[in-house]
Parts: C-alpha cells; sequence; structure tokens
C-alpha cells in the first residue's frame, strides 16, 4: 500500500454490505484493529468508517476488504492532517452531538456522532451504533445526546482531577445539538412523557439539565458537519 493511490474521502459513496459475497482469505481483522488504534489516537475523521467495518471482522468479503484499503489510501492522502492543540485562558466543555437515524442498511439503528472539545481544542470523539432502533429522529437524537453527555461529564471529571480549574463551577458545559425536537425532550417534562418507551437511563441527561449542570443549544447542521465527521 506504500504505493497505492490516494482517496478523498474514507469511504465510498454508497458504499453497502453485500451478506452474500463469497468470504475471501484476507487480514481484515488485523487491519481494522490497526486502524481502530489510528481512529482512537489522533484520527477522528476515519472513526466512522472503522466503526462500521468493524462489525463485520468474520465477513472478510473482497468488497469489505477493498473499502478497508480504501482507508488506508485516505490516510496516504491526509498524511499531513493532525489533531492541533492551542492555549487558553477559557474554561469551557463544548460537546457536538449528531445522529444518523436509521443509518444502517443492515438493522436500520442509529449512529451517534460526537466530538468534545475543551477550550476549542479537540479532546474525544465516537461513532458508536446505537443498542436499540429508535422511532423518530428525534428519538435518535436524544439518545445521542445522552452518549455525549457521558463523555462530556467525564472529560470534566478528569480536568477536576488534574486540578486545572479550583471549583467544578468553573468550567462551563455546552451541548449542541440539530433537533430541536430532541432539545424539548431534555426540557419539558410534558414532553418527556412522550416518549416513555426511550429507556429510563436516557433521562440522565435531562436531570443535568434540570440540576444546571448542561446547557444544551440549538446549532445548525452546517456548523455541526464542520465539527463533526463520524456519522458519514
Amino acid at each position: 500500500m506504500s504505493d497505492c493511490k490516494g482517496a478523498n474521502t474514507p469511504m465510498g459513496k454508497g458504499f453497502e454490505y453485500n451478506k452474500d459475497e463469497e468470504i475471501i482469505d484476507v487480514p481484515f481483522r488485523e487491519l481494522i484493529g490497526s486502524l481502530m488504534f489510528v481512529s482512537t489516537s489522533t484520527r477522528p475523521d476515519i472513526a466512522f468508517a472503522t466503526s462500521y467495518l468493524s462489525q463485520f471482522l468474520d465477513k472478510r468479503t473482497k468488497t469489505l476488504w477493498t473499502q478497508a484499503k480504501r482507508v488506508l489510501r485516505y490516510l496516504k492522502h491526509t498524511i499531513n492532517i493532525g489533531l492541533q492543540f492551542n492555549k487558553s485562558k477559557e474554561n469551557s466543555i463544548i460537546c457536538y452531538s449528531d445522529a444518523d437515524w436509521a443509518g444502517c442498511n443492515v438493522d436500520r439503528k442509529s449512529v451517534t456522532g460526537s466530538v468534545t472539545l475543551y477550550n476549542n481544542n479537540v479532546v474525544a470523539w465516537l461513532t458508536r451504533k446505537q443498542n436499540c432502533v429508535a422511532l423518530s429522529t428525534a428519538e435518535a437524537e436524544y439518545i445521542a445526546a445522552a452518549t455525549s453527555a457521558c463523555d462530556l461529564l467525564y472529560i470534566k471529571g478528569l480536568y477536576m482531577d488534574f486540578k486545572c480549574v479550583k471549583n467544578v463551577s468553573d468550567i462551563k458545559c455546552t451541548l449542541l445539538m440539530d433537533n430541536r425536537g430532541a432539545i424539548e425532550l431534555t426540557q419539558s417534562y410534558e414532553n418527556s412523557k412522550r416518549a416513555k418507551y426511550i429507556d429510563i437511563k436516557m433521562h440522565f441527561i435531562k436531570d443535568l439539565v434540570d440540576k444546571k449542570i448542561l446547557d444544551i443549544f440549538y446549532v445548525s447542521l452546517r456548523r455541526i458537519i464542520c465539527q463533526i465527521s463520524l456519522l458519514k
């Protein structure tokens, strides 16, 4: 692959898994393991592709193998891209949250994507298939927000342990998402009663809002796309 042609994106347009395709003998599992190490360390832009391909570790088809090698081609094309950290006097944690409703063509589960910034520096990110099938976009976004809030609070706890700030109230935590319906679910008791089928653990995010631990605001999809590339 050292002499391969670079690719502009981690995944090809319209890529879909074909369960009827023949399995071939290639080191697919080993390659995905290496890509996962890279994606969780320094390259959030390949997180979705790696997460998607990791579902098929025992399905070593030619199409999946070609797609995995495309991620390598993308890394070669973007070899000079990396994370940059800048000094700041602020103490703020901002998390961008999004969901790709029914995005998986295999089981129609949604995919959560989020990126967390501390003082405008990217410090955490994730792309993860949701455990249950969401019945609406708002539900998928709500579940994604709850997952993202866990990451946000974890980062906040780390900075408290590192004694970066004296008081927990000195760190402002903000969650940004592009679905007003999901935001209403976190802020209104009446609206939350309409979604009782959502697992109870997801409602902890509403508790964070009620206790003023977390602020949630609407942000346009375009701005989220500029910050997060973990869903496509």
